[in-house]
C-alpha cells in the first residue's frame, strides 16, 4: 500500500485490464514493453507511477532496476480475488484511496478504466481493437441468439460509458477509430502501436539460417483464422514450412489440421519479445490472416525486421498495404491466400520490395521511443488540467 501522500499531478495510475497484472505481462512476453519503454517515458514526466494489479505482486519481483525500485508502486491484493471484486475493491473500496492520490489514470484497456470511473479519477484508456468480437458477441460459439443479443448489449453500454467518460480515449487506428466515435468517444488522440526499429530490424547476417517459408506470431485464436492458412499452404507445391509464434485455445486444432494437410508446421508457443527477432529473421516472409484485428503490433514488428508480409484485407491493414508494404488477400479465401505465398517466395524481386518499403514505412511512421514519448508528454498535459496546474511543467523525479 502506499507509504506517502504524493502531489496528485505528479502520479501517474496505470491500470491493466480487469484481470491483468505484471505477472500476466511477464507470462505472455509483454513486461518488457512496460518496463524498458513505457515506463521510463511516463517517468520523464510523472514523479511516480501507481501500477494498481489484480494479482499478488510486488516491483521487485520483475527488476532490480533501483530507479523503477524508487518511483514505481505497485498497489495489489494481499491474496487473489475475482477480477470484478478488484475492480470495485480499487473503484470503491480500499484501494480507492490511493487511487484518488493520482492526478490522472491511464487504463491500458478501455475496460480496464472501470475503477478510475468508479472513483472519479480522470482517465486516458486504450481502445485498440473491437472488443464485441474478442469477447464472443461476433464470434461464432455456442451462445443462443437471445443471450449473444443480450451479452452484445451489456458490453457497448458499458464500453459507451467507459469511452463517454474518458478524458482522452487513445485509438490506433483509423478503423479503430472510427468505431470508437459510434461507441460514443468526443476526446480522441490516435497514437498507434509502434515497435522497437533498433531490436527489430533486417539482418542480411541471419539470412542464411532462414528454416521457415511462413512466420505468423499472435494468439492461437479463431479470429486469427490460421486454418485459411494451413489451407493455402496445403494448396502448394512443395507444402511451405510454417512457424506459428503464440498460445491460444486454438494450438491443438491448428495443429491437427496441419498435420492432416501435410503441412510442416511448428509450434513453438509464446516467445519473449526480445527474442522475436531471430524468430522472424529465421522465415522468408510474415503472413497475418486476421479476421479482425485492433492495429496488428506483430506486422509492424515484421515490417521493421524487413520481412516482405501478407495480409488479410481488412481495415486495420488498409493503412499498411496502402503505403506498398504489404501485400492483402480478401479474408478467409486460402486460394487467394495460397496465390500471394507463390508470389512471394517464388519472387525475390518482389519480396525485396515489400521489405524494403516496409522497413521504411516502419521507421517513419511507428517509432516506439518517439510514440510513447509523444504519448507522455500528452498525458502529463493531460494531469496538469486536470489537477489546475500549468501545462507543460514537468513533474521530475521529486
Amino acid at each position: 500500500m502506499p507509504t506517502s501522500r504524493p502531489n496528485r499531478q505528479r502520479t501517474l495510475a496505470l491500470l491493466p485490464g480487469l484481470g491483468g497484472s505484471l505477472t500476466d505481462l511477464a507470462n505472455h512476453g509483454q513486461l518488457d514493453r512496460l518496463l524498458s519503454y513505457y515506463l521510463p517515458a511516463y517517468l520523464e514526466h510523472f514523479a511516480r507511477v501507481r501500477y494498481f494489479s489484480y494479482a499478488p505482486e510486488s516491483v521487485a519481483d520483475f527488476t532490480a532496476d533501483a530507479e523503477l525500485l524508487r518511483r514505481l508502486e505497485v498497489v495489489a491484493p494481499r491474496r487473489s480475488v475475482p477480477r470484478r471484486l478488484r475492480a470495485l475493491q480499487l473503484g470503491l473500496g480500499p484501494g480507492r484511496g490511493a487511487l484518488r492520490e493520482c492526478g490522472l489514470a491511464r487504463a491500458l484497456h478501455a475496460p480496464g478504466a472501470l475503477p478510475a470511473l468508479l472513483a472519479g479519477v480522470p482517465y486516458a484508456c486504450t481502445y485498440g481493437y473491437f472488443y464485441d468480437a474478442l469477447t464472443g458477441v461476433s464470434a461464432p460459439g455456442p451462445l443462443r441468439p437471445p443471450v449473444r443479443a443480450a451479452k452484445a448489449a451489456l458490453v457497448r453500454a458499458a464500453l459507451r460509458l467507459l469511452l463517454g467518460r474518458a478524458a482522452r480515449v487513445i485509438v490506433t487506428s483509423g478503423a479503430v477509430e472510427a468505431e470508437a466515435r459510434r461507441l460514443g468517444a468526443a476526446r480522441v488522440w490516435r497514437i498507434p502501436n509502434g515497435v522497437d526499429v533498433d531490436l527489430f530490424a533486417p539482418s542480411s547476417g541471419r539470412t542464411a539460417g532462414r528454416r521457415y517459408d511462413v512466420v505468423f506470431v499472435g494468439r492461437l485464436s479463431p479470429e486469427k483464422d490460421l486454418a485459411t492458412l494451413v489451407a493455402a499452404a496445403a494448396r502448394l507445391q512443395p507444402r511451405p514450412r510454417l512457424c506459428l509464434v503464440g498460445d491460444g485455445p486454438e494450438r491443438a486444432a491448428v495443429e491437427a489440421a496441419a498435420a492432416a494437410a501435410g503441412v510442416p508446421a511448428d509450434l513453438p508457443g509464446l516467445v519473449e519479445q526480445r527474442a522475436l527477432p531471430e524468430v522472424l529473421a529465421s522465415a522468408r516472409c510474415f503472413v497475418l490472416p486476421s479476421r479482425t484485428e485492433g492495429h496488428p503490433k506483430a506486422l509492424i514488428e515484421a515490417l521493421a525486421a524487413g520481412l516482405p508480409c501478407i495480409a488479410s484485407d481488412i481495415g486495420a491493414h488498409r493503412e499498411l498495404a496502402g503505403a506498398g508494404a504489404v501485400l492483402t488477400f480478401p479474408a478467409g479465401d486460402a486460394a487467394a491466400l495460397a496465390a500471394r505465398l507463390q508470389q512471394v517466395l517464388a519472387d525475390d524481386r518482389l519480396a525485396r520490395g515489400l521489405a524494403s518499403a516496409g522497413r521504411a514505412l516502419a521507421c517513419r511512421d511507428y517509432d516506439l521511443r518517439r510514440l510513447v514519448a509523444d504519448e507522455a508528454r500528452r498525458l502529463a498535459d493531460l494531469a496538469a488540467a486536470a489537477t489546475g496546474a500549468a501545462p507543460g511543467a514537468r513533474a521530475g523525479p521529486g
